[in-house]
């Protein structure tokens, strides 16, 4: 097995890595720090805005090739997929959708990013009431830093 140590506030918990590649640290209602370790996989999003300047086209000089891209605006996003969760890992995910410090780490990279979560609705799911169905859930996060490339 992949242990990777991850240290937050002060605590340093081993994660197995060897199966799983994303991890949601936060802080719960109670100030303490909990994790949800995503079972179900997800994918990475970047989504780009870019800004122009338009020049008149000339064919000699390279800079004034018409358009020229300035400035591009990143913004990194993650769909996480919870996986198939127990009625007791369920009643805990309305602590991390409110919490306001939340943390995604890559577990296979060893890397840890400061997110917000960007979903504003959280259905409180059981077996019970998905008709006798296993409980999963869909997070968007979002990278908590702005990134621009010029």
């Amino acid at each position: 097995a992949t242990l990777a140590a991850v240290t937050l506030g002060g605590k340093t918990w081993r994660v197995d890595g060897s199966c799983r590649t994303w991890v949601l640290h936060y802080i719960n209602a109670y100030g303490g720090w909990d994790s949800l370790l995503i079972r179900g996989g997800g994918k990475q999003i970047d989504q780009i805005t870019r800004y122009e300047h338009r020049r008149s086209y000339d064919n000699v000089a390279a800079m004034n090739r018409g358009r020229v891209n300035y400035l591009n605006d990143i913004t990194t996003r993650w769909e996480l997929h919870s996986g198939w969760l127990s009625d007791d890992e369920s009643s805990r995910v309305h602590e991390l959708m409110r919490s306001v410090l939340v943390y995604l780490e890559d577990v296979t990279a060893g890397v840890k990013l400061p997110v917000v979560i960007a979903d504003n609705e959280q259905e409180t799911k059981t077996y019970q009431n998905q008709g006798r169905r296993m409980v999963d859930y869909t997070f968007t996060v979002e990278l908590a830093a702005d990134r621009f490339r010029k």
